[in-house]
């Protein structure tokens, strides 16, 4: 998988957790984010890295988004 293709599934990863109240919640409480900092760190590598590994860490959150 290149560098690009990962961002782009961690993007996708994002709107899959930003469609869902529940979980975005549990990830804006794990992360202490607020939805303005999630917006600006959208396009940051390192946070979308983050993304997944929130998703990596359940396996029915994991589940839900394959």
């Amino acid at each position: 998988m290149t560098r690009d293709e990962a961002e782009l599934l961690a993007i996708r990863a994002l709107g899959h957790i930003a469609a869902d109240d529940d979980l975005l919640g549990d990830f804006l409480a794990l992360s202490g984010l607020s939805v303005d900092e999630l917006r600006a760190r959208a396009g940051d590598p390192d946070f979308l890295g983050g993304i997944l590994d929130f998703l990596l860490a359940d396996e029915a959150r994991l589940l839900a988004f394959c």
